[in-house]
């Protein structure tokens, strides 16, 4: 048996995802944005310029994301949306270990230090995904499935770099 949603539970649900993804949004932008730009008590041009970019970023990620994912399937959105979705996740994550540092080295080291470790992770990662994948064999011995073979393709973020047109 299903149950109908009262008319004004139903008509509160539209609002629930745009809600959702502006909290998400919020706080994964927000807490680098606290991190690296305000914590650390950077001259007023530093924040005001750094806090243009976190804005900037936070509004174009959604857009991006459903320009490049939604119906419309552009792929240079989708590409854009998705390396800024992976930068910020990198930034997110350090930033997060680096206000705990903050509270031994100081806002502005903890800060530099936050930057410096995402760059060499977003550059590395950059070089990661551009390259052809590795091959790795692997032989298991002593479990008599002796002439099997497994492939195992992972993690490969193929879909906007070569969509297929049907």
């Amino acid at each position: 048996m299903t149950t109908t949603p009262s008319p004004a539970r139903a008509a509160r649900r539209p609002g629930r995802r745009p809600a959702l993804v502006g909290v998400i949004a919020a706080l994964l932008f927000g807490v680098p944005w606290w991190t690296l730009v305000a914590a650390p008590g950077w001259p007023v041009g530093v924040v005001a310029a750094g806090s243009v970019v976190a804005l900037a970023a936070a509004v174009a990620m959604p857009v991006l994301m459903v320009h490049g994912h939604g119906r419309r399937q552009r792929d240079g959105a989708a590409r854009i949306g998705d390396t800024l979705l992976g930068v910020i996740w990198v930034l997110f994550a350090w930033s997060v270990l680096g206000l705990v540092a903050s509270l031994v080295v100081g806002a502005r080291v903890a800060a530099v230090a936050v930057l410096a470790v995402a760059l060499v992770l977003v550059a590395y990662g950059v070089v990661e995904a551009r390259r052809v994948p590795r091959v790795r064999e692997v032989s298991i011995d002593g479990l008599g499935l002796d002439g099997l073979r497994v492939a195992v393709l992972t993690d490969t973020h193929f879909g906007p770099i070569d969509r297929a047109r049907g």
